[in-house]
């Protein structure tokens, strides 16, 4: 459709070079094209290739290969996320067709995409091995992209010193298995959905999964136990699929999802629902009246929305403890608890001025709630499991 809406003696049209994706993606597409048309001894199971040359001529596509590959080597159209990653491999591509065509300019795209995708290792995933994109479905995303990247620059010795890799992506597998309930599912945090999907199939990850994980730098921390699952969101590195969710949590008990977020539903910004998927009223924390309207742009960074202060215990007995200033008028302080089967939430917060405020649970649609009058409680139950609220 490129090919067909492109008018050479107008130039190119502007609508192929506003989405970064997109142009890796084609970049993807035009390397294949070169690559099966021009070695007609590997054929493709599905395509004739062969019929190409009399349809496109090659040198007119791999003319186009060359306008994207020179539009992706550019360091002004680079996005520091999975966008840009893709931007790389791509690259990296189409500088392995080039190896017997020009290696001056095989070399010179190879060496932009490594020099990206190191730095891009480092960025996307914490000294823990935590992915920044605040996200469970984006780390997965992103393991399962930087490991098949590094498969691919092994195959065509684009690599040497693959320990640093190596080192990430082992770490991130163990993030991942923490991520990963007992029912196979992941927690709906940030840009996220249910089941893991076709590009990270379960089989890669192994049955030890349980313990709890702290990652201040990426912004999560995560309780994986044989009968409930927790996550707590607080502060992180970037703001890429990040939700107004700071002192969120999330909690499963004995398979059944009790206390959730919404999850990504989909990333159109001007879809009212989006929007109020994003916000903190679909979220389980505490926030006050003088937050307002929250937008990432009114704060230097995800540290100055929200931060983890400190970490106590093992995951038989922890106490771990945030803080977030959506509000400028107030500093508020989750402590969260957890000892012999019992899960403490202590909310506090000071101010020179009064405050209204809300505490607030986003319980899963099959939680029924029942009152506790003698106790002044709240019983909580998702089909025959329960959980008492005081």
């Amino acid at each position: 459709s490129y090919l067909e809406i492109y008018v050479s003696e107008q130039g190119i049209f502007q609508d192929a070079w506003r989405d970064e994706h997109a142009v890796a993606n084609r970049l993807f597409v035009l390397t294949a094209f070169l690559h099966y048309a021009s070695c007609p001894e590997v054929p493709h199971p599905e395509v004739d290739f062969s019929m190409i040359n009399k349809i496109i001529p090659i040198a007119s596509i791999f003319h186009h290969a060359l306008i994207h590959a020179e539009w992706l080597n550019s360091d002004k159209n680079y996005v520091k996320n999975n966008h840009g990653v893709m931007m790389d491999i791509s690259l990296a591509q189409f500088s392995v067709i080039l190896r017997g065509i020009d290696k001056s300019l095989s070399e010179r795209y190879s060496l932009t995409s490594r020099r990206r995708l190191n730095s891009m290792l480092e960025l996307t995933f914490d000294k823990d091995g935590c992915c920044t994109e605040n996200s469970p479905t984006y780390h997965f995303v992103n393991y399962s992209l930087f490991s098949v990247v590094l498969d691919f620059l092994l195959k065509y010795d684009l690599i040497k010193d693959v320990s640093n890799w190596i080192d990430r992506l082992n770490k991130a597998r163990i993030v991942g298995n923490l991520f990963l309930r007992s029912d196979k599912t992941i927690p709906l945090i940030g840009d996220s959905e249910n089941a893991l999907g076709t590009f990270f199939p379960q089989a890669d990850v192994v049955d030890h999964r349980y313990g709890f994980g702290y990652y201040e730098d990426a912004g999560f921390f995560v309780v994986s136990q044989p009968d409930w699952h927790m996550t707590f969101k607080a502060g992180g590195a970037s703001y890429s699929h990040r939700h107004i969710d700071d002192l969120s949590l999330t909690l499963q008990y004995r398979g059944k999802d009790f206390f959730v977020d919404c999850g990504m539903y989909n990333y159109d910004i001007k879809d009212k629902l989006r929007r109020w998927f994003i916000s903190s009223r679909a979220h389980s924390g505490i926030y006050v009246e003088s937050m307002g309207d929250v937008r990432f742009a009114n704060f230097k960074s995800p540290q100055a929305m929200s931060r983890f202060v400190c970490l106590e215990g093992d995951e038989r007995h922890f106490n771990i403890c945030a803080t977030h200033n959506l509000s400028t008028e107030v500093e508020i302080k989750r402590l969260v608890s957890y000892s012999d089967d019992s899960l403490m939430i202590e909310d506090s917060f000071a101010c020179e001025n009064s405050q209204s405020w809300r505490i607030q649970f986003n319980l899963h649609p099959d939680v029924k709630v029942t009152g506790l009058e003698h106790k002044g409680g709240f019983r909580l139950e998702n089909d025959e499991v329960s959980l008492i609220i005081y």
